[in-house]
């Protein structure tokens, strides 16, 4: 139900309360239905325990540049090599709020912002927000003590957003 009432130019109440009973039709509005938050640091000259040294906690996956790594559908169990390596922290996937995944994130890593500065000047740095909405009209908010321990950190910010809409299977949101 709205806070908010309407009226039109004469005073009178242009949406009125529907009678009788009601069909939800849809959702709109609100946060994402799912969604994980993943600290990325990236090059092709990366050592992932330089990494792990400076923020102070292990990986969830990591690889040095010209290391087998895993990639594709994990039963599948493919690997690759690249030019470049890769150092992953990630959130589960779950219907927790996104500032609390980020904080939660960051709160796993260092504490020292000179750690966060020396890694972010030798390598590529980024948070990564991952949204899953059923449907439209959503929106991601960062409050400004949230934005700024990213700043803080000098983290590159992305948003992946995923709409994954009308779906038959009651597991779209898995």
């Amino acid at each position: 139900m709205s806070d908010y009432r309407y009226f039109d130019e004469t005073g009178n109440e242009m949406f009125t309360k529907p009678q009788g009973e009601l069909t939800d039709i849809g959702q709109i509005g609100g946060s994402p239905d799912k969604s994980t938050v993943i600290l990325y640091v990236e090059s092709e000259m990366l050592d992932r325990t330089i990494v792990s040294q400076l923020l102070e906690v292990q990986p969830d996956l990591a690889w040095n540049p010209g290391e087998k790594h895993p990639y594709g559908p994990p039963h599948k169990k493919y690997t690759r090599a690249a030019k470049w390596g890769r150092w992953r922290l990630q959130s589960e996937k779950d219907d927790l709020d996104i500032e609390t995944k980020i904080n939660l994130l960051l709160d796993k890593c260092s504490k020292n912002l000179n750690h966060w500065i020396e890694l972010s000047n030798k390598y590529e740095v980024c948070l990564t927000i991952v949204g899953y909405f059923s449907n439209w009209n959503r929106e991601l908010f960062f409050s400004k003590s949230t934005l700024k321990a990213i700043h803080e950190r000098s983290i590159n910010l992305k948003c992946d957003i995923y709409l994954l809409g009308d779906s038959d299977s009651k597991d779209a949101n898995d």
